[in-house]
């Protein structure tokens, strides 16, 4: 699950900001949620936990068991270096679970008139990866963001798909990503994706409208996961196929994150973090 790399790789690429210093510079902490970043050291040194630096202190447990298993996605890197060569990798049935019961943000992502946000700095691969997700494999209600061929957004209430939209293009494999999502469920055109310095568009348009009927009003149907559609009670559901590499992510309730906003967050330090 550990995996160092010497101090001179070189692979490594030159050291950008902290995720959570390129938010607070950018004026952007109001609800947020969680932030995870294998570059900062305050997030990840070693163990079996990967902390959020949001200041909630909602961390994130490897795989499903406290202990060391094969389902512990592993950290690749120097501890505290800011570049391509440090991340967290996932090798076909790796994942992230929350480590305690679902909080009420969580519970409420798939809620009527949701509004949330998230970025991630993300190695792709050819398949699938739910950056994160809540939907179980029971109850299956509950949402997600996909990365496949492009990104995407799915609303689910048990069978029943409410909704789901995706970008026009596809993301290339085998590269790094700055991937980002707003979401502002009945508020109009301002839904948006967003890739590698602008905005990644839906039916030609920088903003798109979602707006489902029918969301369940109960809490989520498996525990919040990152790299899975969810984490239930011993295993993660469809973990992210062998190859994807997670830097980084962020994510926001209650607050549309704008394409102006990841203009700023990516051109002050993020790029450079993932060489791009």
């Amino acid at each position: 699950m550990f995996s160092m790399l010497p101090a001179n790789h070189g692979g490594q690429r030159p050291i950008g900001k902290k995720l959570i210093d390129v938010i607070t510079d950018a004026s952007l902490t109001t609800n947020l949620r969680l932030v995870l970043d294998a570059g900062d050291s305050n997030s990840y040194t070693s163990g079996t936990k990967w902390l959020d630096v949001s200041g909630n202190g909602y961390d994130m447990t490897f795989g499903n068991a406290t202990g060391a298993s094969t389902d512990d996605p592993t950290f690749v890197g120097v501890v505290g270096h800011r570049g391509v060569g440090t991340y967290m990798s996932f090798d076909g049935g790796d994942y992230f679970e929350y480590d305690s019961a679902n909080e009420t943000w969580m519970n409420n992502l798939h809620k009527a008139n949701s509004v949330f946000s998230s970025i991630a700095g993300l190695f792709t691969k050819s398949g699938s990866m739910y950056i994160w997700g809540t939907q179980g494999a029971s109850s299956r209600t509950g949402t997600y963001w996909l990365r496949s061929t492009s990104q995407g957004i799915q609303f689910r209430n048990g069978a029943s798909n409410l909704g789901q939209k995706y970008a026009d293009d596809a993301i290339s494999n085998d590269a790094w990503h700055f991937c980002g999502q707003g979401l502002g469920e009945a508020d109009g055109d301002v839904s948006h994706y967003y890739l590698d310095g602008s905005p990644d568009q839906v039916s030609s348009s920088d903003t798109f409208s979602f707006s489902v009927s029918g969301e369940s009003a109960s809490g989520s149907g498996g525990t919040f996961a990152v790299g899975a559609k969810s984490g239930e009670s011993s295993a993660g559901v469809v973990p992210a196929v062998a190859g994807y590499k997670l830097m980084f992510l962020a994510i926001w309730t209650d607050t549309l994150i704008t394409n102006a906003n990841m203009d700023t967050m990516y051109a002050d330090g993020l790029s450079v973090r993932l060489g791009l």
